[in-house]
């Protein structure tokens, strides 16, 4: 049990009263006041008195305490107080009694509490006591006080050997907000399951801050990982531009970048600053048709219809399948000194058109060839038979890329052949195309 200042109660004077226990400490004022019922609503009852009683064991005569308080009947509630001058009760346990009496002061309206006291010290007259002992300060030992101090909330008295007096101290402790002040721990602090809040600085430290960033760090997080552990870490979250990415120039997320991308990225997107992309194109007009190779071209016409486009078709000496050649076309193109090698996707291209998409009305035989400067000889570089128009009616680009050719290798001249077929009319064209380097 604990001392109290304040004894609240609310009780029903119809049915059972309350019946806490009332612990008090004699060296205090104790204030007892509650609210009065009668069957679960606020009593009315006349304005009058209420006693507390006290007495030990059965005698019922003989009161330890019999001490007067009032009744609010508007409000239906009662105060009286214990405070060490009115009170004869010294340490020990009563037997006590809260009633509600009339207006004359005599007849029992009701119980209000009925329980024990418990007296934990005994009053003094002066209001002060030692505290585990009991009577009042002699005078003499008010000369083991220090005086002239004004106390602040929280301290105590504490006696300090080396004055041979009792001091105001900080070294208080069981009450909220008080100050504890320097102390050497000398075992460690138990809480007892309970926290410590509203702290500032530990050590100089914000606790609180340091908490919230701990909270946010990855379980199991470490800082000594090895360098290659941070490289594949990274490798992971940042992969490596690829060279479609490299070439468009528009990706916006974050890539690592190795010397052949950053070339490839040059090359496509340099222009002429240092660029080592080139690119020789070349219209039907380049083209001549190769007489002395148009055996059976008797009755076939191979006409530039304009610069942009160099026309096949037959006329004569037709069959069935498109078998009778209209005739070679044929043209010479040097690549740039500086070139270093072809396009690995867009090495050659050429852009065709035809009357129809059948092997029986149009089709095509491509042939290049390639040779150097030095004229060490002609290597055929790539040769495309029976070919035909995807989509009639509709220009289309053929694209050769260095995977597809027969010989990768970067000549200093190329020769682009082509042989067409046609029948029924039907006519192929050959618009243009280039041959391009990186």
């Amino acid at each position: 049990m604990s001392n109290i200042r304040t004894f609240n109660i609310t009780s029903d004077i119809s049915t059972k009263w309350d019946d806490r226990t009332l612990a008090w400490d004699g060296g205090e004022s104790v204030t007892i006041s509650g609210k009065v019922k009668r069957n679960g609503s606020l009593a009315t009852l006349p304005t009058g008195t209420c006693k507390l009683q006290a007495w030990q064991g059965t005698d019922l005569v003989t009161l330890s305490a019999n001490i007067a308080g009032t009744v609010d009947a508007d409000a239906s509630t009662f105060t009286l107080s214990l405070i060490p001058a009115e009170s004869n009760l010294p340490a020990g346990t009563y037997n006590g009694v809260i009633r509600v009496l009339d207006t004359g002061g005599v007849t029992t309206i009701g119980i209000i509490w009925q329980g024990e006291i418990v007296v934990t010290a005994t009053p003094a007259s002066a209001g002060i006591g030692y505290v585990g002992t009991s009577g009042p300060l002699d005078a003499e030992d008010l000369n083991d006080f220090k005086t002239g101090d004004t106390p602040t909330d929280g301290q105590i008295w504490a006696w300090v050997a080396a004055n041979s007096r009792f001091e105001l101290s900080d070294q208080s402790g069981g009450g909220s907000g008080d100050n504890l002040g320097d102390h050497t721990a000398t075992e460690d602090l138990a809480m007892a399951g309970f926290n410590i809040t509203g702290v500032g600085l530990v050590d100089g430290r914000d606790v609180s801050a340091d908490g919230t960033k701990l909270d946010g760090t990855e379980s199991s997080a470490t800082a000594d990982q090895s360098d290659a552990e941070i490289e594949a870490a990274y490798n992971n979250q940042v992969t490596t531009v690829s060279q479609a990415e490299a070439e468009a120039g528009t990706a916006t997320t974050i890539r690592t970048w190795t010397a052949e991308r950053v070339k490839q990225a040059i090359a496509a997107l340099g222009g002429g600053g240092g660029s080592s992309s080139w690119s020789v194109p070349f219209t039907a007009q380049n083209f001549s048709w190769d007489t002395d190779n148009a055996s059976g071209a008797i009755g076939w016409e191979v006409a530039q219809l304009d610069t942009a486009s160099f026309k096949a078709t037959g006329e004569g000496l037709q069959n069935s399948t498109a078998t009778q050649q209209s005739g070679t076309i044929q043209a010479t193109f040097a690549t740039p000194p500086d070139a270093t090698s072809l396009d690995a996707t867009n090495a050659f291209k050429f852009v065709l058109f035809g009357d129809s998409s059948t092997s029986t009305q149009c089709k095509y035989d491509l042939t290049l060839y390639g040779y150097n400067s030095t004229f060490g000889g002609i290597t055929t570089v790539d040769t495309l038979t029976g070919q035909t128009i995807t989509t009639a009616d509709t220009p289309e680009v053929l694209t050769l890329a260095t995977a597809d050719l027969t010989s990768s290798t970067l000549f200093d001249y190329y020769t682009v052949s082509i042989r067409m077929y046609s029948k029924d009319n039907d006519a192929i064209y050959l618009i243009g195309g280039s041959i391009n380097g990186a």
